[in-house]
């Protein structure tokens, strides 16, 4: 066979790319889903959660936030029939349009890639569903907050490529000693997406291949350590400041009730300086664990600002205790949830004041 015979053939075997009206490319993109509910039970209606741009997130887990939304392709949840303008979607956010035999020019690619920026984040399609199964978790105040877990095929597909790049680069360095190194783990396969999984998304069947790694072994020292030095501590003892309410909900509004206000006020925030006194202790005890070297502070740049500050007393300016005055006041002075009755706080607005500054001095 000549050359041009072959290279004829290379290019029969490309795939066409197709021709949508931007509205049809728009309906497509409304159902595509970064989480979706057909991931977890095929029966289940379309829909699932659309994450917003954002910068990976400097915690030890490895899922969607950390890695980062831009490496995270989405699914189409609607069914098959959004298959192959799915594809062509992908393909143009993802700069792969040359490999079809007749490549949209760059007017068309530029086109999709800002309807994908116009998408919206947030819940696609229902918020429940009769086909999943739904667990409560205690929220603020002591509610209970129902959760949906769902799965991720494009952070599978995303960690299946990583596999994959991994293996490459062994095969490449030929001295064991240079190869990069990863854990060692069993695969399995599962079913999962039934027997014509494309119906409930492009990339469910890359759910079907599992890892087993052995957990870590560390110490559950190191372990509440690197928790602290990722999310750092609470900025308040949620059970004790609802203790606290709780003890003088019915208590009449007087002179000495204001007193008391302050008192426990104080004590709480006590308790939360003490937390991070021992917080930043159990970092320091193993600063090589996290790069902590010189003049750098015990905590990730990623951590939230009150609770860094709270293992940081180099972070606690002006700014950061009036901050944290406030939010303490906010919590305190939040409805209290007492026997499935919504009642008000006894820290009223009169305490305002007062509040922000028994904070403010007990921070100091």
């Amino acid at each position: 066979m000549g050359k041009n015979a072959k290279k004829k053939k290379a290019e029969d075997k490309k795939p066409v790319w197709e021709i949508y009206s931007s509205d049809q490319y728009r309906d497509v993109i409304d159902g595509l889903v970064h989480f979706s509910k057909k991931a977890v039970n095929t029966t289940a209606g379309y829909g699932g959660v659309r994450l917003p741009p954002r910068d990976p997130v400097d915690i030890p887990f490895v899922c969607a936030s950390t890695r980062g939304i831009a490496e995270l392709m989405m699914d189409y949840s609607r069914g098959a029939a959004d298959g192959a303008a799915w594809k062509q979607i992908n393909d143009a956010m993802m700069g792969f349009t040359e490999r079809y035999s007749n490549p949209p020019s760059q007017d068309e690619v530029d086109a999709i890639v800002k309807l994908m920026s116009e998408a919206n984040p947030g819940v696609i399609g229902d918020t429940s569903d009769p086909n999943l199964k739904q667990i409560f978790m205690v929220g603020e105040n002591m509610g209970d907050v129902p959760l949906l877990p769902l799965h991720s095929a494009p952070f599978a597909a995303l960690f299946a490529d990583l596999e994959g790049i991994h293996w490459d680069k062994v095969r490449e360095v030929g001295t064991p000693n240079e190869r990069p190194w990863l854990p060692p783990y069993e695969s399995a396969t599962i079913m999962v997406g039934g027997s014509n999984c494309q119906n409930a998304g492009g990339l469910i069947y890359k759910m079907r291949k599992v890892m087993f790694f052995a957990p870590p072994r560390e110490s559950m020292d190191m372990r509440i350590a690197s928790r602290y030095f990722h999310v750092g501590v609470s900025p308040l003892d949620r059970r004790a400041a609802r203790r606290f309410l709780l003890d003088i909900i019915e208590v009449k509004r007087n002179a000495s009730l204001s007193e008391q206000i302050e008192r426990r006020v104080r004590g709480l925030v006590r308790l939360s300086v003490e937390r991070g006194q021992k917080a930043r202790q159990l970092i320091l005890n193993s600063p090589e664990a996290f790069g902590i070297d010189g003049d750098a502070l015990p905590i990730s740049p990623s951590c939230p600002v009150l609770s860094a500050g709270l293992v940081c007393h180099e972070l606690r300016n002006k700014e950061w205790r009036c901050e944290y005055a406030q939010y303490v006041f906010d919590l305190l002075h939040k409805p209290v949830h007492v026997d499935g009755d919504q009642k008000p706080s006894p820290v009223t607005a009169d305490d305002h004041s007062r509040v922000i500054r028994a904070v403010i001095e007990e921070i100091l």
